[in-house]
């Protein structure tokens, strides 16, 4: 049996706790202050609080500054004074949170894991449980090690388990420490100093606060690195660490970014992303003599300033879910030579039928929306540019091709290589007319009935009818907002009634939609797929597979919790557990359930005693049953009434 986690009870009387992260029910703090308060007897422990809304001074007490919190957040002080009980759950160390998630002592655990499971076309066996949880149970074996959310501090509490743990992870390539209790850079370049192999390192969302100090005698190779959610930290604190690290491929997102002061000119990094954070102005990263690959997604970015020296190795550029607004944003991308993949899904420019546009006005593209731009695609695209570009203007003493060239890019260029509408600009108009469909494309969500009873949304649309059908998907995501669904063309609905219509299943996305024979007039019905018919046996087969091999086999939940919440509310049920599961996933199952009260903190009393969150179901069953009574707090310390 895997070792069972419990609070660090030992360590909460220890006099080097300042700096450490705790968890106290769902609240996490960090230690800033250990020792006595005037006025008062014992000892207190100083807390800055990383939970919102928790916490009501600054550290000071009777004018008395007895610490400072790093954060200034804008709803006000968050620090407090409590004392070192045992609820307080401290972190632990690397070896023993891969024990904990490695390591099956008795195998006699997996019988009661399901080995067959029915699926449409018969019975699945999945096989080999014994023997993956015996390579994983060898941690010499493992080269990916996840660790997420397993309250990992530091290294090792002492040199012999420090040498251990290197030991027994030599041959860890990819390693992953999000969401964990780390809160010193120290503590990083000590486990990364252990594993000489290790090429891949996740520190997401853990809690090292700037500024940070770096060792000038360590240096380290590891190519992946990914810092996000850490707000915490300053840009100049994520490169100096990359820099460190030699990192080739960094991701800072999602950490309230809103600017970039300068970058370092011998900084050698290839590919970077900044998803998720508060960029408008990017031109300072086009110094980056390396940099192939940006994504900037979600950033409220409206304009691009780019000049032709800027940006000379860049390959991959994604701005879906920016702010850009105006085709000068994209007109600039030109400048960008080396420039091949690009995305632009969902931002105000490209809420319509734009995909011809940006094909025409950037020649060095080759991927648009993660649709691969063909010679046939791009010599249409650019020939219905160049008409719809001639139509738009009025007539005056000026040419045609000056008034073109005044105000949309690349027109000279594209006049050299397919010729000037001009005079013949009406029958070139109507030759690109020939090619279009206007078609009405239609949104149903799949029931019984497998092209749907109602239409979700529509809209109509001129597609090229030599378009492949795989160009037309990005879409049709957009407007399915899903990947799942099935795409029926119907060139017969004059009846009204879709049912009595003749719908074609477009099964080849390698296909014309001219193949399937779209016209004017044409439905093209996208289907989204019910839960039940999203895999095929050969996808479930390898989901299963997949699942089993990260998930810690996990048992089929069998144990059953009769909750009960106290007076004056007397209101009984019940829900299922694994031998597993700990306190604090029921109360978040309680929280979910109670969605529409508010509630500042749950307790369970199982034998007139509380349960701590990290308690295991198993470990207080009887008869397979666990009986539990449900306190619900507000944040005056009232009981909460529940109707």
């Amino acid at each position: 049996m895997s070792a069972t986690l419990q609070p660090d009870n030992q360590n909460r009387n220890r006099t080097d706790n300042i700096g450490r992260c705790f968890r106290v029910n769902s609240d996490l703090g960090i230690v800033r202050y250990q020792g006595p308060v005037d006025g008062t007897r014992g000892t207190w422990l100083g807390v800055e609080w990383l939970t919102p809304n928790r916490g009501k001074h600054d550290g000071s007490k009777d004018g008395h500054q007895y610490f400072h919190c790093h954060q200034t957040p804008k709803t006000g002080p968050h620090g407090s004074f409590i004392r070192p009980v045992d609820r307080l759950v401290f972190g632990q160390t690397l070896l023993q949170a891969a024990k904990h998630r490695y390591i099956v002592d008795d195998l006699k655990e997996l019988e009661d894991i399901p080995l067959t499971i029915d699926g449409r076309r018969g019975k699945i066996e999945a096989v080999g449980l014994d023997k993956i949880a015996k390579q994983q149970s060898d941690l010499t074996s493992l080269t990916v090690l996840g660790l997420d959310s397993c309250r990992v501090e530091r290294v090792g509490s002492d040199e012999c388990e420090v040498r251990k743990t290197g030991e027994l992870l030599k041959n860890v390539c990819s390693l992953s420490l999000a969401n964990n209790f780390l809160t010193n850079w120290a503590d990083v370049e000590d486990i990364l100093g252990i594993l000489p192999n290790l090429e891949s390192l996740d520190i997401s969302a853990n809690h090292i606060f700037s500024p940070i100090t770096i060792s000038c005698t360590k240096s380290f190779q590891i190519d992946t690195l990914r810092i996000n959610t850490m707000p915490m930290l300053t840009w100049s604190d994520v490169v100096e660490i990359s820099k460190q690290l030699q990192t080739k491929r960094l991701s800072f997102g999602w950490s309230q970014l809103d600017h970039i002061p300068s970058v370092p000119e011998d900084w050698q990094i290839e590919e970077l992303s900044l998803e998720s954070n508060l960029l408008t102005d990017i031109s300072v990263l086009g110094t980056l003599p390396k940099l192939q690959l940006l994504n900037l997604r979600l950033n409220p970015i409206i304009s691009l300033n780019i000049k032709p020296t800027m940006f000379p190795s860049l390959c991959t550029l994604n701005l879906s879910r920016t702010q850009i607004d105006s085709w000068s944003a994209i007109d600039a991308l030109i400048n960008i030579s080396s420039l091949r993949t690009l995305s632009v899904l969902d931002t105000p420019l490209t809420a319509g039928d734009t995909r011809y546009q940006i094909i025409a006005r950037l020649p060095q593209i080759t991927k648009l929306d993660g649709t691969v731009i063909t010679e046939k695609e791009r010599t249409e695209m650019e020939r219905y540019y160049l008409v719809q570009c001639a139509c738009s203007l009025d007539s005056s003493e000026k040419s045609l091709l000056d008034q073109m060239t005044e105000r949309f890019p690349r027109i000279r260029e594209l006049v050299e290589k397919h010729g000037m509408p001009g005079v013949d600009s009406g029958k070139q108009e109507n030759k690109i007319k020939a090619r279009l469909a206007k078609v009405t494309i239609q949104v149903v969500n799949g029931g019984n009935d497998i092209l749907g009873t109602s239409v979700v949304c529509s809209e109509t649309r001129s597609i090229i009818r030599t378009m492949l059908v795989r160009q037309l998907l990005p879409v049709i995501i957009k407007m399915a907002k899903t990947r799942v669904f099935k795409v029926y063309l119907c060139n017969d609905c004059d009846s009204g009634d879709s049912r009595e219509s003749s719908w074609v299943l477009l099964d080849n996305d390698t296909r014309t939609l001219a193949f399937y024979g779209i016209q004017d007039g044409s439905i093209l019905r996208i289907v989204k797929s019910n839960l039940s018919a999203l895999f095929d046996t050969r996808s479930l087969i390898l989901l299963i597979l997949t699942l089993i091999s990260i998930a810690r086999f996990e048992p089929t939940p069998k144990y059953k919790v009769t909750a009960t919440l106290l007076p004056p509310f007397e209101k009984r049920s019940f829900t299922y557990v694994s031998e597993k599961q700990i306190v604090k996933e029921l109360k978040v199952e309680i929280c979910k359930k109670l969605e529409n009260h508010i509630i500042d903190s749950i307790v369970l009393i199982h034998d007139g005693s509380e349960l701590l969150d990290d308690v295991v179901f198993k470990n207080i069953l009887t008869d397979n049953v666990v009986d539990v009574q449900v306190q619900l707090v507000d944040a005056d310390g009232k009981h909460i009434r529940v109707d």
